[in-house]
């Protein structure tokens, strides 16, 4: 690069004439501190004047010029505005900033020894010499590094530009190496991770049964249907280990009045629910004990967030009026907060509506009593002190009473046998239930070891891609040490510059899992 040699073009071409760089370094610092704070082009202006038209400057000629006294703290530099109102450097020497600081420590001086002569000498003692004192002034000043790391990155914007092959390569191998990783490890959090967007999740208890290898036995539905409703209201009287018991069972109700089958998910749902999980509503009010009444007529309906946007345009007017559910009237009395799903994980609703009126929609169907009917789900809050632990042993305890007290007389010896072995289990449940845990568990975990290797293959090749372009730019290293740049100066240009790289590739990912 033949930056570093700073030529001065005579106007005469037949007759031209190098400059030593010294020479031209001096008459910039005599011109900035006859005249103040200029811009390049007005600096430029000015020696072409001062000159007689002799000497005729470029910018390409000035400017590394202007670069290394600044950088050897000789000028500061600043981005203003010029008389045209066009954006430009301004260079200003500090050579004025230094006599102000002398003209203070002289005068204090003075007032201490009454000495003209000697404050003046002090003074200059005290600042450690001129040029000493030109360099702790460059370096204390507050701005520097800001300055100087945005001076690495627009040269590393402006490196990138001019490779645009390397940078499309290596912007694009990041961003679906971290985009892919990013995909499934928001599986991953969602599945296994993540909290249950509740009040205090970490108190919560799932309550399963360890049916010991017998299997189950009666009829269930599909979903997490692990206990019948006999089993709940047993249960529910007997723990003392829960603040609140509450269950669910999921279920689908078609929407139309008549027509096509249009679908909406839902739960059935005991009045204690929403109230045991903590969360409150977005409009109207959520289902209570009041509205899980054994024999209730005109049942009460809940809707979800998205539900209630995608159908009523989120319209809080529809508080009140009916839904149709199995073509049977539903009054919607609340909707649920934003990204409230429920306690399954994988499982979302449309419409909520209390266990009561499983009968009523269900009819002959219905497993509401029915001691061989599995399609319930449980989950408890645990009262303060009790551990996980302490609540499966005290669900182990009682386990003999309840299931003696609920099998089915529609069971043989063999099956009434069976099911009377079968114990209560209690598990943390603060990141919800999900069977897709138990079916997928080994493949999203091979699926983020897979993504993991991709990604560490494609660092490798970057690794090698960067090594063979800092190869290639071994003459440019040359030059920038030649001309005075420290090793760690081009360390913290070429760590700029990777890091830049890195945050496109990561924003670029970021996009990707976006659209994803």
């Amino acid at each position: 690069m033949e930056m570093a040699e700073y030529s001065i073009r005579m106007a005469n071409k037949e007759n031209k004439a190098d400059v030593l760089q010294g020479t031209l370094d001096l008459m910039v610092l005599q011109t900035l501190e006859s005249l103040g704070a200029l811009h390049g082009y007005a600096i430029a202006a000015r020696l072409e004047q001062a000159s007689a038209g002799a000497l005729q400057l470029n910018m390409g000629t000035l400017y590394p010029g202007l670069m290394r006294l600044e950088q050897g703290g000789l000028i500061r530099g600043a981005w203003g505005v010029t008389d045209s109102n066009r954006r430009a450097r301004y260079y200003a020497d500090l050579q004025d900033e230094l006599r102000a600081q002398l003209e203070l420590a002289t005068e204090d001086e003075r007032r201490r020894t009454d000495s003209a002569d000697g404050a003046r000498r002090a003074a200059l003692v005290r600042a450690g010499g001129t040029g000493e004192a030109v360099n702790a002034m460059h370096d204390q000043r507050a701005f520097r590094p800001v300055e100087e790391l945005l001076q690495d990155v627009r040269y590393g914007l402006r490196t990138l530009r001019r490779s645009p092959v390397f940078t499309a390569v290596v912007v694009l191998s990041l961003a679906l190496g971290t985009g892919a990783n990013a995909a499934i490890f928001q599986l991953m959090n969602a599945v296994r991770l993540q909290s249950l967007p509740v009040d205090r999740p970490g108190e919560l208890v799932s309550i399963g049964i360890d049916r010991h290898g017998q299997g189950r036995v009666g009829r269930g539905v599909h979903g997490r249907s692990i206990h019948t409703e006999p089993i709940w209201l047993a249960l529910r009287a007997e723990q003392q280990a829960f603040t609140s018991l509450f269950a669910w069972g999921s279920s689908s109700w078609d929407l139309s009045t008549s027509g096509e089958y249009r679908p909406a998910r839902g739960f059935y749902v005991s009045g204690n629910f929403f109230d045991a999980l903590g969360v409150q509503p977005q409009a109207g009010r959520l289902l209570s004990e009041a509205d899980d009444q054994k024999g209730c007529g005109s049942a009460a309906a809940v809707l979800s967030d998205g539900f209630w946007q995608s159908r009523y345009a989120a319209d809080p007017a529809v508080v009140g009026r009916p839904i149709m559910l199995d073509r049977r009237p539903f009054e919607i009395i609340g909707v649920a907060p934003p990204g409230f799903f429920g306690v399954e994980v994988g499982r979302t609703f449309d419409v909520v509506i209390p266990m009561c009126a499983e009968p009523l929609v269900r009819g002959t169907d219905a497993g509401t009593g029915v001691p061989r009917f599995w399609w319930l789900d449980i989950m408890g809050r645990l009262k303060p002190g009790w551990t996980v632990e302490r609540a499966a042993a005290h669900l182990a305890a009682i386990s003999p009473g309840v299931f003696n007290a609920t099998v089915s007389a529609t069971y043989n010896a063999e099956q009434a046998a069976s099911f009377k072995t079968f114990t209560f289990t209690a598990t943390a449940a603060q990141t919800g239930v999900s069977n897709l845990r138990t079916d997928y568990a080994t493949h999203l975990w091979v699926l983020l070891g897979a993504t993991g290797l991709v990604l560490l293959i494609t660092c490798a090749n970057l690794a090698n891609l960067m090594l063979a372009r800092a190869t290639a730019r071994e003459r440019e290293i040359a030059v920038r040490l030649a001309i005075g740049a420290s090793r760690w100066r081009l360390v913290r240009q070429m760590v700029s510059e990777s890091l830049l790289i890195a945050a496109l590739g990561a924003i670029g990912g970021g996009l990707l899992t976006l659209a994803e």
